[in-house]
């Protein structure tokens, strides 16, 4: 066993030198030499112990990371017991990728420079078609922006996205003291979304972005009390809890109007906050079973309730609306346009 591990090794370094070799910038000769030695330690340790691929060799190095590696290096026929080689004794299976040095248009450059940089890199687009930035600039008017807030040049699926109205403001305030960003101006206001009032917004009960205090206000009016109820969100787990005082608790409204008999008004909302569904079970020889009949009844109530919260029959949240409402922004995507509300 220690033997044949002994004689892995040096296989499994020779392949790991041969792949690096050939993704590392190599020149030919040192891929080849790579490649030669690969060839000498698989054929020392087949020769004594036959393919890598053996269920005795395949044991020895079991449990190894590169134990996947090695067994690649072979097209094993599991009835013949018999292996051949793969491509990489042979010839490189890696190409390396060489950088484009010259660029023949303004958008050949951008996308080379997006491609190598991952960004809008003047420097390197001027370097690939040999003149200064302020020469291939006009060409690409309405593809790339300044972007004022981090003074990066940006495509424009990233510049006209995200929080425009916000980067409207900014390009407005840099316009006054340079004429470079009424183009930026112009294009962003191309895009602006428009405001959704209020009615178009559903609140939904146990939304994370809900304010705990507009919560407490729809509370305190859907049991027709002035106060008693507190209301806890816990962001980080994305939990609510209520406590409430003997008035809240034994208000008609919390225990007949929005509760029944067997689960009130505060602990419906504090399962709906919760994004929980009540169900009512009984004990039945020491055992919980569900009451179909209460659990129904619980559950039609806590949907009038969250009707109510939207803009059923009873009070609504309207802050937390206003509040959504006056925030929108706009995603954009090559191709795709759409307009949501972030909250």
């Amino acid at each position: 066993m220690r033997s044949r591990i002994r004689h892995l090794i040096p296989v499994r370094d020779a392949v790991r030198a041969c792949l690096r070799s050939q993704m590392d910038g190599s020149d030919e000769a040192q891929v080849v030499e790579a490649r030669l030695q690969l060839n000498h330690a698989y054929g020392m340790f087949v020769g004594r112990f036959g393919p890598i691929n053996l269920r005795a060799n395949q044991h020895a190095f079991d449990g190894d990371r590169d134990l996947p590696l090695l067994l690649s290096l072979e097209h094993y026929n599991d009835e013949t017991k018999r292996a051949t080689k793969a491509t990489i004794f042979t010839e490189r299976t890696i190409q390396h990728r060489k950088p484009v040095e010259s660029a023949n248009e303004p958008k050949e450059a951008l996308l080379v420079s997006l491609n190598e940089q991952g960004r809008v890199d003047l420097d390197h687009m001027a370097g690939l078609l040999n003149k200064p930035a302020e020469e291939f600039l006009p060409d690409l008017k309405g593809i790339i922006f300044l972007n004022p807030q981090t003074n990066q040049w940006e495509t424009d699926d990233q510049y006209l996205s995200g929080n425009v109205p916000e980067k409207l403001a900014a390009a407005d305030a840099a316009a006054v003291t340079d004429p470079r960003y009424h183009e930026n101006v112009e294009a962003l206001k191309s895009i602006q979304p428009e405001d959704l009032p209020a009615t178009q917004i559903d609140v939904r009960l146990g939304a994370s972005w809900l304010p705990p205090d507009d919560v407490k206000q729809f509370i305190h009016k859907l049991l027709n009390v002035p106060s008693g109820v507190e209301v806890g969100h816990v962001h980080a787990l994305g939990s609510w809890h209520l406590n409430a005082n003997w008035e809240a608790k034994g208000a008609t409204a919390n225990t007949t109007d929005w509760g029944t008999d067997r689960y009130t008004g505060l602990e419906l909302i504090e399962d709906a906050l919760n994004l929980k569904t009540p169900t009512v079970y009984d004990l039945v020889d020491k055992k919980p079973v569900i009451n179909p009949q209460a659990t129904e009844a619980a559950r039609e109530k806590q949907e009038r309730i969250r009707g109510s919260s939207k803009n059923g029959s009873g009070p609504t949240i309207q802050g937390a609306s206003a509040c959504a409402a006056s925030t929108t922004t706009r995603s954009i995507t090559p191709g795709f346009a759409r307009s949501t509300a972030t909250i």
